[in-house]
């Protein structure tokens, strides 16, 4: 019998594998794996940020938030292979705003 999960929010699936710090800073593609908690270290944090997937074969679930760390998954039944995730700040005075970019490899 499957049960479902008795929280929400960060930490809920479990502790995060790892912490990546973003590739336009680090330089680094990181290896992930489906259905597995990551947290992203975002350098801000509001509720006008947009994450864009370079892949239509990928879809991610944001499981929650703790201060700067944005913890997700990927699902199942993403494509494997290189991908990257940018998050952009959609401020309505100075336009969008580049966040973040995460180089990532999704493997077995």
């Amino acid at each position: 019998m499957v049960r479902p999960p008795t929280a929400e929010g960060y930490n809920s699936e479990g502790k995060s594998q790892d912490h990546f710090k973003p590739s336009d800073q680090t330089k680094e593609r990181y290896d992930v794996h489906p259905g597995t908690p990551y947290d992203f270290v975002l350098p801000h944090w509001n509720e006008r940020l947009t994450w864009h997937l370079d892949s239509d074969h990928v879809s991610v679930r944001h499981i929650g938030i703790r201060g700067l760390h944005q913890q997700i998954a990927f699902s199942e039944d993403s494509m494997r292979g290189p991908l990257s995730v940018r998050v952009l700040d959609e401020d309505p005075d100075l336009g969008t705003i580049h966040v973040g970019r995460w180089d990532l490899n999704i493997i077995e």
